[in-house]
């Protein structure tokens, strides 16, 4: 945590506060963490350390490039994807709204809120070195490597972060269904 407010504090002084997202990444960091067993360090190896170790892996397999056509697949596919996560937070929103009064709840539409918004970012980034891979600016294997490396650390801990998000939007309708009682079946 320390390093990660000293990061903050850094790009504070680098970053306008008006594009500064390290607050959105702190409070996602923040919801990584196993209540029942009181650790960080099962949820981080899990949504940083697997896809840190997928990626080495996947690099060797893809021989350090990534085909035009997965490239663009992946671009096309994160840029319908971001827009879609914002529309999730809205409608989080406006599903709940009246149920933020119970403490449970406000605790999980905040970090489906953290999580999200952290997904968006990592999309974002990802985009951008999507973009850059498809342009081609170097012919050097070693640098080719290092942008397929980010490219598919980024797309793992999207995918997990994903699941992580589904999980609680379900927890979260599971919730208010159970609160809204269901019609009654006319007998014939």
């Amino acid at each position: 945590m320390k390093m990660i407010k000293f990061l903050k504090n850094l790009l504070s002084k680098v970053i306008s506060s008006k594009v500064d997202v390290s607050q959105i990444v702190i409070e996602h960091y923040s919801t990584l963490y196993n209540y029942r067993t009181d650790k960080k360090g099962k949820d981080i190896f899990t949504f940083f350390g697997i896809p840190l170790i997928v990626s080495i892996i996947l690099v060797f397999f893809c021989k350090g490039t990534l085909d035009p056509s997965t490239n663009e697949s992946i671009l096309l596919s994160l840029t319908i994807f971001t827009p879609i996560m914002f529309s999730l937070l809205v409608a989080i929103y406006s599903v709940n709204r009246r149920r933020l009064a119970d403490k449970r709840t406000h605790k999980i539409i905040k970090q489906f809120k953290s999580n999200v918004s952290f997904m968006m970012i990592i999309s974002v980034i990802a985009i951008f070195f999507l973009i850059i891979n498809s342009m081609h600016l170097w012919e050097n294997q070693w640098y080719s490597s290092i942008l397929i490396f980010i490219i598919l650390f980024l797309l793992g801990i999207i995918g997990l972060t994903f699941l992580l998000v589904l999980k609680r939007w379900n927890h979260l309708l599971d919730k208010t269904l159970d609160e809204i009682e269901p019609p009654k079946e006319k007998i014939l």
